[in-house]
C-alpha cells in the first residue's frame, strides 16, 4: 500500500520549476524551427510519409505523433515542432525539480551548514541552482537544437529526466507510487531508446542505494519486475502494426528481431573509450552527488582535517568547471566526440551536475554557523574573503555562462531553425518543368528532400511529379509503394501494360523508357549506373535531367555540351553564390545543417568543374573546385582535381596525383571506387578514371566504362592500356566504327606495343570488322557483309601465325566461326586452344555453345560439365547445361540446375523463364503463371522470346 506523501516543499520545489517552464516554452516557441532542417527531416518524413520504409523503432515516438499524422501534410512539421518544444519544456521542468531535490549533506561542510529536512538547499539563494542547470542545459546547443525541431530525441530525454525525478522523489517522500512509474516506464523507455539499455546497471544501482535491503523484498521485486516486463511489452506494437500491413515481408517475430539486433548493433558500436570520456563530465560527476561522506577519514591532525576539507571542495569545484565547460562544447564534449549523435542525457546529468554543484557552493562558501565561527575567530578574516570570492563567482557564473552560451549558439540557431534547407530545397527544384515529371533520386534523403519542396513550392503543383528513390527498389516494401504511386500517376498516360508488375531495380529502366519518351525525366542529382547506359544527363544546375540515345546517334558517347549551355550554367552558380552566401557563414560556423547541405553543394559543384575541365575550361574548371572547398572540406575529389587541373594548364600528362598509399587509403575507407566517387564526387585523374572504368566494364556498363577509358587517354596519351581498355569497352558496346577509328588512333599515337599488345590489337580489328559486317548481313547486303567477315577472318589468321601461342587470338578466331555458324570449326578451334591451355573455361564454354548451336545438346553437356569441373561457381557455364537439359527434356535436370542459380543471381529473367517452362511442361500452371511474369517485369521488351511468353501466359491466364 502506498505511504502518504509528506514532502517539505517550498518555492524552490512547487513554483520555481512551473515558472521555469513557463519562461522556457515562450523562450523556445520563439527561437523554435518553422519547418524542417536535415536533422528533423527524416522524423518528419515518417509522420508525413515522405519517407517510405515502415518504422521498425521507436514505439512510444510512434504513438505520440500518430495523432499528428491526421493533420494536413504543410501543417505537420509545424505541428511536430510545438510537439517537441514541449517535451524539451516538460525535460527542463523535471531538470528543474530533480535539481531542487538534490540532498545536501553529502559532506561535513554541508551537514553543519544545512539543517533543514532531507537536507534539502534551504538558503535564500535556493532558487539560483535549478535556474542555473536548466539555462546551462537549455542553451547548449545540441540541446537547443533538437528542443526547436522535431528529431525524436525529447522523446527519450523527458523519459531519462522523469525516472531521475522518480527516483529523487522517492527518497524524500517513500511514496511507492514513484517506484511504481519507476519500474513502467524504465520498461516504455527501452523500447524507444537503446542508451537506456546501457544505463540500466547504474538506475539499477542508484534503486537499491535508495531503498536499501528494502529493494530485496520479495513483493517488491515481484511487482517491479512485472512493472519492466509490461513496459518492455511496448516493443510489441510495431511488429503487430507491420506484420499486418505486410504479411508477405514477415512475422512478427523476424520485426521483433530486426527491432532488437538494431539496438544491439548500435550499442556495441561504441568504443568504450569514447563512452568513458563522455562520462567525466556526466556519469561521474553525477554518481559522485550519490556518496554520503563521512566526517573524517581518520586524520587526527588539524593539518590532515584541513588538507582533506580543501581537497573535497577543489574537486567538486573542478566537477562544476568541467561540466559548465563541456556545455560549450569543447573537443571532449558528446557533440564532438559522439560520433554524430547528439547524447543529451549526458548534457543532461552535466546540468543536473551543475546544479548540484552551484548549490554546494552557494552553501559551503556562506560561511559556517556561528558556533563554529568562535573556534575559528583567528582566521575569520581570510575564510570570509574566500567565502565572499568563491560565491561571487558562483553567482557570476550564473549569470556570465548562460549569457555566454546565448552569445554562442545564437547564430547557429539562427541558421538552423531559419529558411536555408526550405531556400535551398525550393532551388533545386526550381528548374523542374511545370509538366508531369518522373524524378529519379539515389538516396532517402535526397527523396525526403525533394517531396519538402514539392509540398512547400507555390510554383510547382506537386501532383505532376512522381519521385521514385532507387536506393529502396530492392525491398519488397518499397516495390509496393513505388508501383502504386506509379499505377496513380501514370497508368492513364503510359496504359498498364507499360507498366511492370513490381517496380525493382531490374525494372524500373523499362518504366524510364517509357516515360521518357512523352515526359521529362530528371535525376536529382549526379549519378552513374545502368540508367547511363541508355540515357545520358543535361546539367540544369543541381539536378540533371535525362535525354536518351537514339539508334541515329553516330557516337556511342553523349553529345558535347555547347558553350552557350556551359555559360547558362556558369550564371546559375553564380546566382546560387550570392543567394547562398549564408551558407558559406553557416559552414565556416560549423552549423551542421549548413554543412550537410554544404557537401551536397561542393560535389554538385565539383563534378560541374570536371565537365568544364573537359571541355578546355580550364579556369573556369579551376574557380569551380575552390568553390568545391569553400562549401565542404570533407571530399578530397576537388583538391586532387585542382592538381589535375594545373597539370593540364601546363600542357602535362596528368598522371601520379594519386599514389599507391592514397589510392589503399581510399579503397580501405570506402570499400569501391564506385563509393569513392559517391563520397567525393568526379576525380578528373588517369589512375580514377582507369579504375572506375574497369567497374563499370566488369558490371557490364560499357558505354560509361568507354567514357572513363576514353578520359584517360586524354589525360595520358601514352598509356597504351588505356587505348585498349577503351577499345574493349567500344567492342562490347557494339560501336565497331568508332573502334577502328579509336585503332587507327592508337596506330599514329606512336606509343610502342609489345607482342601481346600487338596481338590484341590485330583481335581487336578483326572483332571490329566482323561486327561491322554483321551490320551488313542484318541489311541483307551480304557482299559487303561478307566482305568484311574475311577481312575479318585473314586478320586473325595472320595474328595466328605471328603469336602462336596468343589464347586470345584463338578464342576470337572460334567465337567468329561460331557467329557464322561454321560450328565444327569452332569447335576444332577451341580442342585447339585446349591442347595450349587444358584448364581454359572460356574454350570449353564457346565449344559448348558450338555443340548446342549444331543441336548436339548431350555433347554439349559433357563439355559443360567439364568447364564446371575447372569452376563450379561458372553460371554462365551452368545456365547453359540448364538449358541443355531443357533441351533434352530432361526436366528433373534442368529445374536443379535452375533453382541452383536463382539462389546465385537475383531476378535473371533467364532463370525466370526457365523455371517457367519446366513448370508449363510439368502442368504446374500456377507456378509458371509466376515466373513468367517475374520474366516479363525485367526481360528486355521487343524480343521474339518476351512475345511468345506474353503469348504462353495469357492463354495459360485464360485456362
Amino acid at each position: 500500500m502506498d505511504q502518504p506523501e509528506s514532502t517539505p516543499m517550498n518555492f524552490v520545489q512547487r513554483k520555481l520549476p512551473w515558472i521555469i517552464g513557463g519562461v522556457t516554452l515562450v523562450f523556445f516557441l520563439l527561437t523554435m524551427s518553422q519547418s524542417v532542417t536535415t536533422s528533423s527531416l527524416p522524423v518528419v518524413g515518417k509522420v508525413t510519409g515522405w519517407d517510405w520504409s515502415p518504422s521498425i523503432q521507436a514505439p512510444v515516438f510512434y504513438l505520440l505523433t500518430l495523432p499528428i499524422s491526421f493533420l494536413s501534410i504543410s501543417s505537420q512539421p509545424v505541428a511536430l515542432n510545438v510537439l517537441t518544444v514541449i517535451l524539451a519544456v516538460l525535460s527542463l521542468f523535471n531538470l528543474a525539480k530533480a535539481v531542487s531535490l538534490l540532498p545536501h549533506d553529502r559532506t561535513r561542510d554541508q551537514r553543519v551548514r544545512e539543517q533543514s529536512d532531507f537536507s534539502l538547499l534551504s538558503s535564500p539563494l535556493a532558487w539560483i541552482p535549478p535556474l542555473f542547470a536548466v539555462l546551462v542545459c537549455g542553451l547548449q546547443l545540441s540541446f537547443w537544437e533538437h528542443a526547436t525541431s522535431a528529431t525524436g530525441e525529447m522523446i527519450d530525454l523527458l523519459m531519462f529526466a522523469y525516472l531521475i525525478r522518480c527516483l529523487l522523489e522517492y527518497r524524500i517522500g517513500e511514496n511507492e507510487k514513484w517506484m511504481t512509474r519507476f519500474a513502467f516506464l524504465y520498461g516504455v523507455s527501452i523500447t524507444n531508446n537503446w542508451a537506456m539499455i546501457a544505463y540500466f546497471p547504474l538506475f539499477l544501482g542508484a534503486v537499491i542505494w535508495i531503498k536499501g535491503i528494502a529493494f530485496f523484498q520479495g513483493r517488491f521485486l515481484l511487482k517491479s519486475t512485472f512493472l519492466g516486463l509490461l513496459g518492455l511489452g511496448l516493443y510489441l506494437l510495431l511488429p503487430v502494426l507491420l506484420s499486418s500491413q505486410y504479411p508477405d515481408s514477415g512475422g512478427i517475430w523476424d520485426y521483433l528481431k530486426l527491432q532488437l539486433g538494431n539496438q544491439k548493433v548500435v550499442l556495441t558500436g561504441f568504443k568504450r573509450s569514447v563512452v568513458l570520456i563522455l562520462s567525466l563530465t556526466s556519469i561521474i560527476p553525477v554518481v559522485a552527488i550519490g556518496v554520503r561522506w563521512p566526517s573524517t577519514f581518520g586524520d587526527t591532525s588539524a593539518a590532515g582535517a584541513m588538507l582533506t576539507n580543501f581537497m573535497f571542495k577543489l574537486i567538486h569545484m573542478v566537477f562544476l568547471a568541467a561540466c559548465i565547460w563541456v556545455a560549450f562544447d569543447p573537443p571532449f564534449s558528446p557533440r564532438v566526440r559522439g560520433l554524430g549523435l547528439p547524447f543529451l542525457s549526458f548534457y543532461f546529468l552535466g546540468a543536473l551536475a551543475v546544479g548540484y554543484y552551484s548549490g554546494y557552493a552557494l552553501l559551503i562558501f556562506s560561511g559556517a554557523p556561528s558556533r563554529r565561527k568562535s573556534r575559528q575567530h583567528r582566521s575569520s578574516g581570510s575564510e570570509n574573503f574566500i567565502n565572499v570570492t568563491c560565491k561571487g563567482l558562483v553567482l557570476l557564473a550564473a549569470i556570465g555562462v548562460p549569457a555566454g552560451l546565448l552569445a554562442k549558439n545564437w547564430s547557429s540557431i539562427q541558421l538552423t531553425n531559419g529558411d536555408v534547407l526550405s531556400s535551398y530545397a525550393r532551388t533545386v527544384i526550381e528548374p523542374l518543368p511545370k509538366e508531369k515529371t518522373l524524378l529519379i533520386v539515389d538516396d532517402p534523403f535526397r527523396s525526403m528532400m525533394i517531396k519538402f519542396a514539392l509540398e512547400t513550392s507555390p510554383d510547382h503543383e506537386k501532383s505532376n511529379y512522381t519521385v521514385v528513390d532507387t536506393s529502396g527498389l530492392s525491398t519488397g516494401f518499397y516495390q509496393k509503394i513505388a508501383r502504386e504511386n506509379i499505377k496513380n500517376d501514370w497508368e492513364e498516360t503510359l496504359g498498364a501494360e507499360n507498366i511492370p508488375p513490381r517496380i525493382s531495380l531490374g525494372s524500373v529502366l523499362n518504366l524510364v523508357a517509357a516515360v521518357i519518351k512523352q515526359s521529362p525525366v530528371y535525376y536529382m542529382q549526379s549519378s552513374f549506373g545502368i540508367y547511363f547506359e541508355y540515357l545520358f544527363p543535361r546539367n540544369h544546375g543541381l539536378i540533371m535531367e535525362l535525354q536518351a540515345y537514339t539508334q541515329q546517334d553516330k557516337s556511342p558517347y553523349p553529345p558535347s555540351l555547347s558553350e552557350e549551355d556551359a555559360d547558362k550554367i556558369q550564371s546559375y552558380w553564380a546566382s546560387f553564390d550570392t543567394e547562398f552566401k549564408v551558407l558559406l557563414d553557416g559552414i565556416a560556423s560549423d552549423v551542421p545543417l549548413c554543412v550537410a547541405i554544404g557537401g551536397m553543394v561542393a560535389m554538385e559543384r565539383n563534378n560541374w568543374g570536371v565537365k568544364l575541365q573537359r571541355m578546355g575550361r580550364l579556369d573556369d574548371a579551376k574557380a569551380a573546385f575552390n568553390a568545391a572547398k569553400q562549401y565542404s572540406n570533407e571530399i578530397s575529389s576537388a583538391d586532387f582535381n585542382l592538381e589535375a587541373n594545373e597539370l593540364l594548364s601546363n600542357q602535362q600528362p596528368v598522371v601520379g596525383i594519386i599514389d599507391d598509399q592514397e589510392w589503399n587509403k581510399m579503397q580501405g575507407k570506402f570499400r569501391s571506387t564506385a563509393q569513392i566517387l559517391k563520397a567525393n564526387g568526379e576525380i578528373d585523374v588517369a589512375r580514377f578514371q582507369n579504375e572506375m572504368g574497369i567497374q563499370l566494364f566488369t558490371g557490364g556498363n560499357f558505354r560509361q566504362a568507354a567514357l572513363r577509358f576514353r578520359r584517360g587517354i586524354e589525360l595520358d596519351p601514352s598509356n597504351t592500356d588505356f587505348w585498349l581498355a577503351n577499345s574493349q569497352a567500344l567492342l562490347n558496346l557494339g560501336s565497331p566504327v568508332e573502334l577502328l577509328e579509336t585503332l587507327k588512333q592508337l596506330e599514329q599515337s606512336g606509343n610502342d606495343l609489345d607482342d601481346s599488345q600487338k596481338a590484341e590489337v590485330t583481335r581487336l580489328t578483326a572483332l571490329a570488322h566482323y561486327r561491322v559486317g554483321n551490320k551488313y548481313y542484318a541489311s541483307k547486303e551480304d557482299a559487303l557483309g561478307a566482305k568484311e567477315f574475311e577481312l575479318a577472318e585473314g586478320l586473325l589468321l595472320k595474328a595466328r601465325e605471328d603469336f602462336p601461342k596468343s589464347e586470345p587470338i584463338i578464342e576470337t578466331l572460334a567465337q567468329v566461326y561460331l557467329f557464322t555458324e561454321r560450328y565444327q570449326e569452332a569447335a576444332a578451334m577451341c580442342d585447339t586452344h585446349l591442347n595450349l591451355n587444358s584448364d581454359s573455361v572460356n574454350a570449353r564454354q564457346t565449344k559448348a555453345v558450338s555443340q548446342m548451336r549444331a543441336g548436339d545438346f548431350e555433347s554439349a553437356v559433357e563439355t559443360l560439365m567439364e568447364a564446371l569441373e575447372k569452376n563450379p561457381n561458372n553460371n554462365i557455364a551452368l545456365l547453359n547445361k540448364a538449358i541443355c537439359h531443357l533441351q533434352l527434356e530432361q526436366l528433373d535436370e534442368a529445374a536443379v540446375d535452375y533453382k541452383t542459380l536463382s539462389e546465385r543471381i537475383e531476378n535473371s529473367h533467364a532463370v525466370h523463364y526457365g523455371l517457367a517452362e519446366i513448370a508449363h511442361q510439368k502442368n504446374n500452371t500456377a507456378e509458371a503463371i509466376k515466373h513468367y511474369e517475374s520474366y516479363l517485369e525485367i526481360a528486355p521488351k521487343g524480343t521474339s522470346e518476351f512475345g511468345k511468353v506474353k503469348a504462353t501466359l495469357a492463354a495459360l491466364k485464360v485456362e
